[in-house]
């Protein structure tokens, strides 16, 4: 299930968790601006297959405490990392504060790195609380540009949204 809004591909979130993220990691802490390079004497081979394909899921914590350290190289390997996801464009939960500067730090990566980003948006049975995710994914989207956009992923999980406690049959 695809469509296009100004430029920029949309999926669903079933598509999507199949769609170049089947070996996403969620990874911690790596600087951007020092390129963090692993200093293990482990590498995993020469050339990991089709790096281009794959992505990190940002986590959290990374996202909204420390977003200025995100993984460059896949650990253990040479290959950069090329694409992103970030399961929402901001979490109601996350300090307010912080959400121009890790956004900032997310558009940065990806146009330092010629990155790509998925961002998420969801859906839930809070049509206000939808809204308000919506326009911050449109904010964030207006603010990386179509160049470093991968794509948006509406609904996150939304399979799981029936078995949430509180969820009435209306919803």
């Amino acid at each position: 299930l695809t469509s296009t809004v100004a430029g920029v591909v949309l999926f669903s979130a079933v598509t999507v968790g199949i769609v170049g993220y089947g070996s996403a990691l969620a990874l911690n802490r790596k600087t951007v601006d020092s390129s963090f390079n692993c200093t293990t004497d482990l590498l995993l081979s020469s050339s990991m297959a089709k790096p281009q394909g794959k992505g990190l899921a940002m986590d959290d914590a990374t996202f909204s405490q420390c977003s200025s350290k995100i993984p460059v190289r896949w650990p253990n390997t040479h290959e950069d990392v090329t694409s992103l996801r970030l399961f929402k464009a901001w979490d109601s939960q996350f300090p307010a504060s912080n959400r121009q500067r890790a956004w900032n730090d997310v558009i940065q990566y990806a146009r330092t790195r010629g990155a790509k980003i998925l961002i998420g948006t969801q859906i839930s049975c809070d049509a206000g609380d939808d809204e308000k995710d919506w326009q911050q994914v449109l904010s964030l989207l207006n603010q990386l540009g179509s160049n470093n956009t991968l794509a948006v992923a509406i609904g996150n999980e939304i399979e799981l949204l029936s078995a949430k406690s509180g969820t009435t049959e209306k919803c």
